[in-house]
């Protein structure tokens, strides 16, 4: 049986929430490890530094998040995500990029993405991310807030992210779940 992080064990003692590093530059793993092993609650359980290894390392360490980078060589990270959704669905993934969000934030979200950061973010909002994943919401970070024109998607996208960002999203109700592609979409076309 898989482990669970932050239920109660059989000691009543709080499990940690288990996770797993994915980025090809050990420098950046090395720093995500620095910052998420600051925090109580949280244990990193193995780091890789490309896809197949991400999948490999996914079924024998049985992480509750995993934190994956998108630009990898060879597997990138939605590709990565692709097998994990299909191969372990209880697991919350949360992409993280170097790029513009905006750029990712929509094929994340569509690809099963429980979060979004760029590695610009403040160490702070990691720890964030990852609590607000396991409460099982999404989280994508405040940076990710786009306008719509600057987005390469269409108008339908572009509202249901700006939905789903900490800045637009908290009065709309759509901040802190887990996106419904098709409920949403048929709520955005009724207030049109």
């Amino acid at each position: 049986m898989r482990h669970q992080g932050n239920s109660d064990n059989k000691q009543g003692k709080v499990n940690p929430t288990r996770l797993l590093l994915v980025d090809d530059h050990a420098l950046v793993r090395a720093g995500l490890r620095a910052l998420i092993e600051m925090v109580d609650g949280f244990e990193v359980v193995g780091e890789v530094g490309d896809g197949p290894d991400a999948l490999v390392a996914i079924e024998s360490l049985q992480p509750d998040v995993v934190l994956l980078d998108i630009t990898m060589p060879g597997m990138n990270g939605f590709e990565v995500l692709k097998e994990i959704t299909a191969r372990f669905s209880d697991i919350r993934v949360i992409m993280l990029t170097m790029h513009e969000p905006r750029e990712y934030a929509i094929h994340a979200l569509h690809s099963g993405a429980a979060g979004f950061i760029p590695k610009s973010a403040a160490a702070a909002e990691l720890k964030d991310a990852i609590q607000t994943v396991m409460s099982g919401r999404t989280y994508f970070a405040t940076q990710t807030g786009p306008a719509a024109e600057t987005l390469n998607v269409d108008d339908r996208d572009a509202r249901l992210l700006q939905r789903l960002t900490p800045e637009t999203a908290r009065d709309t109700g759509a901040y802190g779940r887990r996106p419904n592609h098709q409920t949403d979409r048929a709520q955005f076309e009724h207030q049109r």
